[in-house]
């Protein structure tokens, strides 16, 4: 970050005089005991969460966090218990929601920092899709909430992603959040307490090295039942998704979600993986009072290695179920790219959809918010060693 806001030393003195740090916050029992989750493995009960929940309170209780950054992963974690309590309550009470069918989704994953954003926001723009806006995660919403609740809901997500774009002025051209702009599953995916929401909040080291060598295929049973709860709201639509952290989870996907359309983007990792890192740290840097540049760089390469060993051993058991896009190709040819798309999973290409692409393309030039300059180096990184880790898959992809 290079400057610290007056807002954001505003938020840290407010926040160190309403939310002292007490040790027992941090006590998973008590946590859980206080979040009223059915007990087993019920559909979002308390069992599947445990060993995460356990391992990121105790990452935070270790990690540097301002007072601010305390404050905010208290409400974050309460949040999603939340949220996984209510949403085990609509599934119990709307009977038959896990047993309906879904319109196959269309899910981008890849590397972070590989256009999947962009991608992303360039097929919402069809209207025969849904792609979820940052304040639709926070919680979702059953069928038949109160209208007064969900704009409740929407103006403090809406709050929130303007505040953070206040107290640090860099994110906005590393990555354009707002509250109504469509935004990615790991925020969602923050109810299993397997999700790199928490490594974005806080350099919780233990928590993402964990995280990267853990099976995904129930995560992915309780994504299909979020999906299915989402569609319930507007039945009429296809789900359009992304989430660099599928990558490593196409054979949980596929296994819970058989006709899931899946997008893969690919870019060279000696430009994507340092991306990553200082993407990382902006994110961190509003809620730490210091961090460790080297350690987060070596971290974000062993999420990337990990990830790009597993996507290549799930893609394996999956031959023909990813459709590929290279970074350039998208960059150079947006429109061609999403073109291709649809021929490959036989989607209709409408005149208005095409209209409404042209226009987004036209409205979105790159560095429009200014250029993400990073250095290799200042995450104790070099390009011999990230082309030596990673040769396998730039050459698997021609990144070369």
């Amino acid at each position: 970050m290079s400057s610290t806001s007056w807002l954001l030393k505003a938020a840290n003195v407010i926040a160190s005089r309403t939310s002292p740090r007490q040790e027992r916050w941090y006590d998973v029992d008590r946590r859980l005991e206080r979040a009223r989750l059915p007990q087993g493995t019920e559909p979002f009960g308390e069992a599947p969460v445990r060993d995460g929940l356990a391992m990121l309170l105790d990452d935070l209780r270790q990690a540097p966090l301002s007072p601010l950054g305390a404050r905010v992963a208290r409400d974050l974690v309460g949040t999603y218990l939340a949220m996984r309590r209510k949403t085990a309550e609509t599934i119990e009470r709307q009977t038959g929601l896990l047993d309906q069918s879904l319109h196959p989704p269309l899910i981008v994953l890849g590397l972070p920092r590989t256009g999947t954003t962009y991608l992303h926001r360039l097929l919402a723009e069809d209207p025969a899709h849904r792609a979820m806006a940052m304040w639709e995660w926070f919680p979702v919403r059953p069928v038949g909430t109160p209208a007064n609740e969900l704009q409740s809901q929407r103006r403090s997500v809406r709050v929130m992603a303007w505040l953070r774009s206040r107290m640090d002025r860099d994110i906005d051209r590393k990555h354009f959040i707002r509250g109504d702009l469509p935004e990615e599953c790991m925020w969602g995916l923050g109810v299993t307490f397997q999700s790199l929401v928490y490594w974005m909040l806080a350099p919780v080291y233990t928590y993402a090295h964990w995280y990267a060598r853990q099976s995904r295929h129930q995560k992915y049973v309780e994504y299909r039942w979020l999906l299915q709860l989402l569609q319930s709201t507007t039945p009429d639509l296809r789900l359009t998704l992304k989430a660099p952290a599928h990558l490593d989870a196409v054979d949980a996907i596929l296994t819970s979600i058989p006709d899931a359309l899946l997008v893969q983007t690919h870019r060279d990792p000696l430009a994507c993986v340092p991306s990553m890192a200082s993407l990382t740290v902006s994110s961190q840097q509003v809620l730490v009072e210091t961090n460790n540049l080297e350690r987060v760089g070596r971290t974000t390469v062993d999420l990337a290695r990990v990830g790009l060993e597993r996507n290549a051993e799930d893609r394996a058991m999956h031959p023909d179920a990813v459709h590929d896009v290279l970074y350039d190709d998208l960059v150079r040819d947006p429109i061609g790219t999403v073109q291709a798309i649809y021929e490959r999973f036989g989607l209709p290409m409408t005149d208005a959809f095409e209209h409404r692409l042209r226009a987004h393309v036209a409205a979105n030039p790159k560095h429009r918010r200014g250029a993400h300059t990073y250095d290799l180096r200042d995450y104790g990184l070099s390009a011999g060693e990230l082309a030596e880790l990673f040769r396998g898959y730039r050459e698997s992809y021609d990144l070369i």
